[in-house]
């Protein structure tokens, strides 16, 4: 019998059996790794966004997700049932009216989307 078909035969024998099976210790440790590594990385985001961490995978196989995320649309943040601010972002900028309540007062404010200069072609705009 070839050695890598008898190594994968002992794999799929010991597997079966619990053999070489990670140990619940051997787990926790693992996950402690995959969490330093996760806090360790550093995403560099684009203006107007920001890092996020979320659960990846299904049954088969699970994980994290690192991405970039930019706000755009309607943003409202809630404590203790109440609406304490609601605003519109735009491509991840605040445009439009906000609204900031606490208790009883109400704070507007008025958010205008940046100016940003038009782009040129890199030969000055001649053909």
């Amino acid at each position: 019998m070839p050695k890598i078909l008898k190594s994968g035969l002992l794999l799929l024998i010991g597997a079966a059996l619990g053999i070489g099976a990670m140990t619940a210790k051997q787990k926790i440790i693992g996950e402690k790794a995959e969490r330093l590594a996760r806090n360790n990385e550093m995403l560099s985001c684009p203006e107007g966004s920001a890092a996020r961490w979320e659960r990846w995978g299904g049954p088969v196989k699970q994980g994290w997700a690192h991405y970039c995320q930019m706000n755009h649309g309607p943003y409202h943040v809630w404590i203790d049932n109440q609406l304490y601010i609601e605003g519109q972002f735009h491509l991840g900028e605040k445009v439009g009216e906000w609204l900031f309540r606490n208790d009883d007062k109400v704070l507007k404010q008025q958010y205008e989307p940046s100016k940003k200069p038009a782009s040129t072609p890199a030969n000055g705009g001649s053909e």
